[in-house]
């Protein structure tokens, strides 16, 4: 089995440690290092503390934040001192409330558990503000669009060629190998997702091209370059790309 250390998606610090009755941090993106780790969404993902309780996080945080010139998305800012700042007192706060995730059919003790930390915050100084996030609804749409394209495209490179694990069969051709190598070593829902990616790129690509096919404008390249919009090759009679190039 493959083994490699995967940076988490944004659910992927908070939903685990509250599961378990512990503290999590989803930090600012670029604020840690992702150098390292496996990457499967790289414009969603994040390295994080999970802990005891919020001290440990701040102290493991403290530590694990910080410029790294080896990753692109790095923050290069100063590491504020968490834990000694961390406070019980949230005068002054404002702490937004989305009614959006207040749904209908939620379960009683999720009801009760909402309820509950709402009157934490106000004992403990905070105003509360109810608030409204409308685009709520597109978010795991979107997730399940971003999040499965990149991982099918970031997880190409684990084909047992250059690194990791090599399934090699008996008189196997590269493509054997290809395929004996993924289906060793990704889980089924990693494979999922990749499936899913896959056929999220691939069904841009075939629309881009069913829209502007037998069709050419003047931003078309020589020598049978695609457009880069239209993917149409120069010569060809019509002249007005489907899209409004001219």
């Amino acid at each position: 089995m493959l083994r490699w250390r995967r940076a988490v998606p944004p659910a992927g610090l908070p939903l685990p440690a509250a599961f378990t009755g512990i503290t999590g941090i989803k930090p600012t993106y670029g604020r840690c290092s992702r150098w390292g780790v496996v990457a499967f969404a790289s414009s969603l993902d994040q390295a994080g503390p999970m802990a005891r309780d919020t001290r440990d996080c701040a102290i493991m945080l403290e530590a694990m934040a910080g410029f790294d010139p080896k990753d692109a998305t790095s923050l290069d800012m100063p590491v504020p001192e968490w834990e000694a700042n961390l406070s019980a007192d949230m005068k002054g706060k404002k702490v937004g409330i989305p009614r959006e995730y207040r749904m209908d059919g939620m379960d009683e003790d999720v009801l009760k558990s909402w309820d509950d930390g709402i009157a934490w915050l106000k004992e403990a100084g905070a105003e509360i503000v109810d608030i409204s996030l409308p685009h709520t609804k597109y978010a795991l749409p979107a997730y399940y669009i971003i999040a499965p394209a990149e991982a099918s495209s970031n997880l190409a490179r684990y084909d047992g060629v250059r690194y990791g694990l090599r399934d090699l069969p008996d008189g196997a051709n590269l493509q054997d190998m290809y395929a004996a190598t993924r289906a060793a070593g990704f889980g089924a829902e990693v494979k999922r997702r990749i499936l899913i990616g896959t056929y999220v790129l691939s069904a841009r690509t075939s629309t881009i091209r069913s829209r502007c096919t037998s069709t050419t404008c003047s931003r078309c390249l020589p020598r049978w370059r695609a457009c880069r919009r239209c993917r149409s090759r120069p010569g060809s009679t019509a002249r007005v790309c489907r899209w409004g190039y001219r």
